[in-house]
């Protein structure tokens, strides 16, 4: 019997083992190790509603994830984010690989996503207690660890200087996500930063009433639109709590011991997603950054339809309350920065600041 991607890659335009995927917590590594890379889709075609497959009520992102992969010449790794992605998988069928991730941080469901990385590789065809497999994990961790590190120290310049924009991060983020590191490299040393590894300052700026330090917050914040709206609007943006912010590269993974055990456990440990429902971590992690970043405000931004959101919001509420922190709600589909509703909200939040 094949294995399941020899039959897709053979004779279609994606030779090259591009698989793509929806989530931050399927580890590249992985598949780099066996010859594949794995590539976030972070799509922007939103026209395709699917009437006659998804209900009408249904997750933007969802729904453009599978209107920019229902093809097959590409192949799916679909993790168990939330229900919508489940169904999602359902739709493409045989095209994608269901990845089990667990909800809970415990030794026992290290075990258990262990195991289910196991039967990926093998369904890719691959050994992976073989020698050339386990060296190829090491060294790709190893890689992977170092692109992380420079996303971190890009990090840390963007916070501790008035100069550097939050949407560097963004278009960082989207090329490691893209597994572009020519691109990344370039865009970095191009991009007017201090050598990273480097604070620029070594301490968190004196606060500008100007520029009110705003933390950003979301599940998977879908595009850059947002974060370039409260910049133009005037914020001073510190954070980026989301998928397409700092949740994709605040992950390191041990390069001792068994390199499979070892990326299960990283990145099921990784700064608490909402899905995961754990709110005692995902709420010691918010105050941590809170502290950290001392932000003035915070805008929360729930993709329409997204549960796990709406129930987040309402404890990272409760904990900017406590904190005197403003609070901003939005929710939206793509290009949300882009509507003159979300604008006019945004502005009008940043004058409390200064009235």
């Amino acid at each position: 019997m094949k294995p399941i991607t020899e039959s897709l890659f053979e004779n279609n335009n994606n030779a090259g083992g591009k698989i793509y995927t929806n989530c931050s917590y399927a580890p590249p590594e992985v598949f780099a190790a066996a010859g594949y890379s794995l590539i976030r889709s972070w799509p922007g075609d939103v026209s395709q509603n699917f009437p006659d497959l998804l209900p009408t009520d249904f997750c933007p992102y969802s729904k453009a994830f599978l209107a920019d992969n229902l093809s097959e010449e590409s192949f799916k790794i679909v993790t168990t984010s939330c229900d919508a992605m489940r169904r999602i998988k359902d739709i493409l069928g045989p095209e994608a690989l269901l990845l089990e991730v667990p909800r809970v941080k415990k030794n026992s469901r290290v075990d258990f996503y262990y195991k289910q990385l196991r039967k990926i590789i093998e369904k890719l065809g691959i050994d992976p207690e073989s020698n050339i497999y386990r060296s190829n994990l090491v060294t790709e961790i190893k890689k992977y660890n170092y692109w992380r590190q420079q996303l971190q120290a890009l990090m840390k310049e963007i916070i501790n200087s008035p100069h550097y924009s939050i949407m560097a991060l963004v278009k960082a983020v989207f090329k490691y996500t893209s597994q572009d590191f020519k691109g990344l490299k370039s865009f970095i040393g191009s991009s007017g930063m201090k050598p990273l590894g480097k604070s620029g300052t070594g301490g968190i700026e004196k606060k500008d009433e100007l520029n009110p330090r705003l933390l950003i917050i979301s599940t998977c914040l879908l595009d850059g639109s947002i974060a370039s709206l409260v910049e133009e609007i005037g914020f001073k943006v510190v954070g980026l709590d989301s998928c397409l912010g700092e949740r994709s590269f605040n992950v390191h993974v041990s390069e001792k011991g068994d390199p499979l055990k070892s990326l299960a456990r990283s990145y099921l440990y990784k700064p608490t997603c909402p899905r995961t429902m754990d709110m005692t971590a995902r709420l010691e992690e918010v105050k941590k950054l809170v502290e950290d970043r001392e932000p003035d405000g915070l805008i929360y931004f729930v993709p329409k339809f997204c549960d796990q959101a709406s129930y987040d919001f309402r404890l990272i509420k409760d904990c900017a309350n406590d904190y005197g922190i403003r609070v901003l709600f939005l929710d939206g589909e793509y290009g949300s920065g882009e509507s003159g509703q979300v604008r006019t909200r945004v502005a009008a939040f940043r004058e409390s600041f200064i009235l």
